[in-house]
């Protein structure tokens, strides 16, 4: 799946390090990721990141986007 370089860091890897650091300190999580593609496209045109803690119920849901900025195109 290829990516613009800002959609992966430092957006996702910003979640993805917070989630570590979750684990790391005895959490468990359910992570999802969904790719969301536009028709006939090779690359998607969005992330949408979901998680939730098994230990405490604590969760959280991001949609990074894949453009040069991470932005969500207008």
């Amino acid at each position: 799946m290829a990516l613009h370089e800002q959609a992966t860091s430092p957006a996702m890897s910003q979640v993805e390090n917070r989630l570590a650091k979750q684990i790391a300190a005895g959490d468990s999580l359910y992570y999802e990721v969904t790719a969301s593609y536009a028709s006939g496209r090779v690359a998607p045109d969005s992330l949408y990141l979901r998680w939730q803690s098994v230990t405490n119920g604590s969760h959280g849901s991001i949609t990074i986007w894949n453009t040069r900025n991470a932005r969500k195109p207008r």
